[in-house]
């Protein structure tokens, strides 16, 4: 799972770069799930991923890629290939759950995971994979659990490489089960260039919250609460401490030094009767609320599962907690996998949750983001779907701000959002699902295979401290080496600029917020109510200009017949434009809204139900 933790301008990238935005996919001739992705910056700015594939053969291999910005591959020192895990008797393993980052140094990146040998029952441990800028395979390191007869490594959930603790080292965190059944949530921390293992830990959850425990992701703690800095890993615990079995989100506090349970160590969430979970913990640093955690995940709290979506203090305390159905199809399965921080055009943070939902306006899952405030609130036009006629999955998103903070808008290209996740319809790049790549603007424009609506937001529960946790066993040392195969890409779309895009803060007339100093708006268009009943008389267009001027509105199907056309005076500010759809016999299905005015166009998705 990437990690950008302070989000501080990249101003490395404002000469070096170009506008593009684009879908891409990538992959190999088998079932490719991507499992993280990250923006380079020290090196050629770019983007790097990494999933795990099943071969003909059963094996399980993990599929590269590093592009350029505008998601190709053009030669060296871009690359794609397939990496086939080998233990040192010169057979090959199986590799799961792979986490790519990005070396502290520049010069090379690394992927972590977990390996399993097929032909050694409950022999698996953590691999540390070493490439390259080239993407040359420099060392493969194992780690393996000390106690291998009653520890297997099932999960690999999640990697965050120090900016606090310790430069060139990566924490790690995921979980095993022992011979008991029993699962357990572990800890590492590894020195990027040599791999040497500093410290690592398998945990036990102790009463009152004893249970089996899993650990999704880690980051560094922003503050120090404790006195040395510390870390946070997430993830979930299926326990007892409130008389009935269920899942819980879980955060457990630990010494980033020695690994050993910081003070007031356990964390939950949820309550007797609701499944919750955390899949994302990052840093936090802005808004009106003090350094801490963003997480995300999923919660039935609501009687189906939806984005989790918490901000919480350093230490125990919620900020604010929200949920977030399908807008189009509230009930629908969510799951959230990532949420990012950002400071936009107006000096205010604002963040980005991705996942998938699997009632998707593409066909059945689709990718899903959610973009909400510094107060957890969605904003207009802020849920962001992408897609296919297949299962499409959102795992990880990263920012590009370019330029200083806070810049007036328009903040210069090819500031967006990087979304990483599998793409599971046709056009194929392999003959299977394979790993997407899509390049969108912050209002979520990317050039094809997208749908936008309005966050549908729910409540959610709040953390509570419960007790603590131990230190039961630790990991050890060993040696891998890699095989290369080759890799396929395909591209979906692409656009050095789209006129419907727009990067900027949308600011609101009615409170007055400032962008560089004087007010603006960012012109947005939002249907409403969408999906749309096909007997009502109309749907309200509502769109904010930054001038006076004519808006023309153009309705077409799926098959380029027009149903509406209107031409509009539009004023400064936001503008409510009424389209007739009762008498245009616009059937079940989705239609093309164009909106045409002084400055651009911009194309919006309409289901009529």
């Amino acid at each position: 799972m990437k990690k950008t933790i302070y989000l501080l301008a990249l101003l490395l990238l404002t000469v070096a770069v170009k506008a593009q935005y684009f879908q891409h996919i990538y992959g190999t001739q088998d079932v490719d799930n991507l499992t993280s992705g990250v923006n380079i910056n020290i090196q050629p700015a770019g983007h790097f991923m990494a999933s795990f594939a099943k071969t003909c053969q059963g094996l399980s291999t993990i599929p590269v890629a590093y592009t350029d910005m505008a998601g190709n591959i053009p030669g060296a020192p871009f690359f794609e290939k397939d990496l086939m895990l080998i233990n040192s008797n010169g057979n090959p393993l199986h590799a799961r759950d792979p986490q790519v980052f990005e070396l502290a140094t520049g010069g090379g990146f690394g992927i972590i995971g977990m390996y399993y040998d097929p032909c050694i029952p409950n022999l698996t441990g953590v691999f540390y994979i070493q490439l390259d800028a080239f993407g040359n395979t420099v060392a493969v390191y194992d780690y393996p659990p000390a106690v291998t007869t009653m520890y297997t490594v099932i999960e690999v959930g999640g990697v965050e490489r120090s900016v606090i603790s310790g430069f060139g080292d990566v924490f790690v965190t995921g979980t095993v089960v022992d011979n008991t059944g029993l699962f357990s949530v572990f800890a590492m921390r590894i020195n990027e260039v040599g791999g040497g293992l500093v410290w690592s830990h398998i945990y036990n959850i102790l009463p009152p919250a004893n249970g089996n425990a899993w650990g999704k992701d880690v980051a560094e703690n922003p503050a120090s609460p404790f006195g040395p800095p510390s870390i946070a890993v997430a993830g979930m615990v299926n326990s007892a401490w409130s008389g009935i079995w269920q899942d819980d989100g879980l955060i457990l506090h630990i010494d980033a030094g020695t690994g050993l349970p910081a003070p007031h160590p356990v964390i939950l969430s949820g309550t007797p009767n609701t499944h919750d979970h955390f899949s994302s913990i990052n840093a936090a640093i802005g808004g009106p609320f003090p350094p801490g955690f963003i997480l995300g995940g999923g919660t039935a709290v609501n009687g189906s599962m939806d984005f989790y979506i918490l901000r919480m203090d350093p230490v125990v305390a919620t900020l604010y907690v929200n949920a977030f159905d399908f807008s189009l199809a509230p009930g629908s399965f969510n799951e959230c996998y990532e949420v990012v921080e950002r400071l936009n055009t107006a000096c205010q943070y604002e963040y980005y949750a991705v996942g998938h939902t699997d009632n998707g306006p593409m066909g059945a899952y689709d990718v899903m983001v959610v973009k909400f405030d510094q107060f957890g609130n969605g904003v207009a036009g802020g849920e962001f779907l992408y897609g296919s006629p297949g299962n499409d999955m959102g795992r990880s998103i990263e920012i590009l701000n370019i330029g200083p903070p806070c810049a007036p808008p328009p903040m210069p290209a090819p500031a967006g959002l990087s979304i990483f996740g599998t793409w599971g319809g046709p056009p194929v790049a392999g003959n299977l699902p394979d790993m997407y790549l899509i390049k969108a603007y912050y209002n979520g424009v990317s050039g094809c295979n997208e749908f936008f609506s309005n966050p549908f937001q729910l409540p959610a529960n709040p953390t509570m401290p419960h007790g603590p946790f131990i230190s039961v066993n630790n990991f050890v040392m060993g040696n891998l080496t890699t095989l290369e195969l080759p890799v396929q890409d395909l591209t979906l779309c692409f656009a050095p600029i789209i006129g419907a895009g727009n990067n900027n803060k949308v600011a609101n007339p009615n409170n007055g917020d400032q962008e560089g100093g004087k007010q603006g708006f960012e012109q947005t268009a939002v249907l409403i109510p969408n999906p749309a009943n096909g007997t009502a008389k109309d749907v309200t267009l509502s769109i904010s200009t930054e001038v006076s001027g004519e808006a023309e509105v153009t309705v077409y199907d799926m098959l380029g017949k027009q149903h509406f056309t209107g031409k509009f005076n539009v004023s400064r500010g936001i503008n409510q434009l009424p389209i007739e759809i009762s008498k245009t016999n616009m059937a079940q299905g989705i239609y093309s809204v164009t909106v045409k005015t002084i400055e651009g166009t911009q194309t919006l998705n309409l289901v009529v139900k």
